[in-house]
């Protein structure tokens, strides 16, 4: 089965949600500066979202590791 860009894009954002909650808590917690903790989360998504998407394109368009091939007329 075939993965749409989209599904990338949206597994990108749930994910990137996460983590920006998950970078700011770690950097408050480090450093008790809510400024710290913003700026490493904003960081963190900028670089993060290109480089998770792009990653995610990556394995579903051109790895094969852990696919299978489907034959024709096979049920599902």
């Amino acid at each position: 089965m075939a993965s749409l860009p989209r599904r990338a894009i949206g597994k990108t954002l749930s994910y990137k949600s996460i983590m920006l909650v998950l970078h700011f808590g770690v950097g408050y917690a480090f450093t008790g500066s809510w400024q710290f903790g913003s700026a490493l989360a904003i960081i963190d998504l900028v670089v993060g979202l290109f480089v998770f998407y792009y990653h995610e394109r990556l394995w579903s368009t051109k790895i094969r590791f852990g696919k299978v091939r489907r034959k024709r007329n096979m049920p599902l």
